[in-house]
């Protein structure tokens, strides 16, 4: 509030004295006075305050005192550093993934696309590769979708490898759920 009416002061001295007294009342004089006088105050107070406000430095001293426990320990500690030693072990882990039944089958979806020549030529690309997609027809209201797909599968362990395949290769999967029948 205090450096706001400060301010306010000193942007209406600056006014006045920059555009000089032109009035020829004593009255309206006075106030000219009363505003250089307040920009004076003004300035006095900020410097007061910037005095006040400047840091101190401190002066801080380190010592390190070294007793012979100290040392002793240092010296029976072996000197290993987790990250240095894991890029030189290997774990060798003999588990079996465990196969989850899904509650509903699910297709993998390995791309929609809105011409039947290029899912066409996508599949083929797949197949060199070993991946065999379906090829199915999706028809709305206003367009007709090709989509690539592979499935059902009603296991997650057999389903997460067939979609990890397919990501190696470079393609988008979608999981979809298999209709009810």
């Amino acid at each position: 509030m205090v450096s706001a009416v400060l301010l306010v002061g000193f942007f209406v001295t600056q006014h006045f004295v920059s555009q000089g007294a032109k009035a020829d009342n004593p009255a309206e004089t006075s106030i000219f006075k009363a505003a250089k006088d307040l920009k004076e105050q003004t300035e006095d107070a900020v410097q007061e305050v910037s005095e006040k406000l400047q840091p101190k430095p401190v002066v801080v001293e380190a010592v390190n005192v070294q007793t012979d426990e100290n040392v002793k320990e240092a010296e029976d500690k072996p000197s290993f550093s987790f990250y240095d030693g894991l890029g030189k072990m290997e774990v060798v882990v003999d588990a079996v993934p465990l196969s989850v039944a899904l509650e509903q089958p699910y297709y993998i979806q390995a791309g929609t696309f809105g011409s039947e020549k290029i899912a066409l030529k996508e599949q083929q690309r797949l197949a060199k590769l070993g991946q065999d997609l379906q090829l199915s027809v999706l028809t709305t209201k206003t367009r007709t979708y090709y989509r690539l797909r592979v499935g059902p599968f009603s296991d997650r362990l057999v389903l997460n490898k067939r979609r990890n395949e397919l990501r190696r290769l470079g393609v988008d999967t979608l999981l979809v759920k298999a209709p009810k029948h």
